[in-house]
């Protein structure tokens, strides 16, 4: 006689649905319409929101709606429900907003709910996710292409062979700088907490940081091809100055 087996756990599979949203910028109101949303997935549930990564708080939804901030801002938010499905396992709805990655995840044991879930999730992101353009992947590399083209284009033109090197390394530097200040300075994403401490001009930077470092680069990469022996000149006279 074979071995009986209870095949109810194994009948069943967690199904996970994941999908990463681009850069965001929202405040309280859209915290809370967000968090409603992920209640309506959950009606019986609690929603818990958490924001900050160094200092951490975590509030229920309804107690997020009605408190009063003490920062403008946060680089984090959590926004999570959960409930028993199965044989003890969760579904779960979440929205993380973050320095590194935004994105939704759905799990249960019902895959079209996960997928569902995700894709309902990710309309209700869209009204507040900057256009793709402001992103280091489209305008970063835009900008480090055009570069190099403008690079590739005159330095042959260039005589002196010192005065070519010098120009190749200074618009690699540039590069590099674009890359960099595009991952480090220009926020993934800019949540607003409290907008009566955060001002209008603090505002605007971080919505539009990226495009300013960008044309910053293109511009002194410019400069430096349109006005090249100008710009020699003015570091010669600059290290002079220095070291005299």
């Amino acid at each position: 006689m074979g071995k009986l087996i209870d095949s109810t756990w194994q009948d069943q599979q967690l199904h996970t649905s994941k999908s990463e949203a681009g850069i965001l910028h929202l405040d309280k109101k859209g915290i809370i319409e967000l968090g409603q949303f992920v209640a309506s997935e959950f009606p019986e549930e609690h929603v818990t929101i958490i924001t900050g990564l160094d200092n951490q708080s975590t509030k229920l939804l309804t107690l997020f709606e009605k408190n009063t901030e003490s920062v403008g801002s946060t680089d984090f938010v959590r926004i999570v429900a959960n409930r028993r499905e199965g044989d003890g396992f969760l579904r779960q709805l979440e929205i993380e907003i973050g320095p590194k990655t935004n994105f939704v995840r759905a799990q249960s044991f019902d895959e079209n709910w996960a997928i569902g879930a995700v894709e309902r999730a990710k309309r209700r992101l869209k009204p507040y996710e900057l256009p793709r353009f402001f992103h280091f992947d489209y305008l970063g590399s835009t900008i480090n292409s055009l570069i190099m083209a403008s690079m590739i284009a005159f330095a042959p033109s260039i005589k002196e062979t010192p005065d070519r090197f010098f120009y190749v390394f200074s618009l690699v530097i540039i590069m590099v700088l674009v890359s960099w200040s595009f991952k480090k300075l220009a926020p993934n994403a800019y949540i607003l907490l409290d907008e009566k401490k955060v001002s209008r001009v603090t505002r605007m930077m971080n919505r539009y940081l990226s495009a300013i470092l960008g044309a910053g680069g293109l511009v002194i990469a410019g400069i430096i091809t349109v006005k090249f022996e100008e710009t020699i000149g003015w570091i010669v006279d600059f290290l002079i100055t220095i070291f005299r």
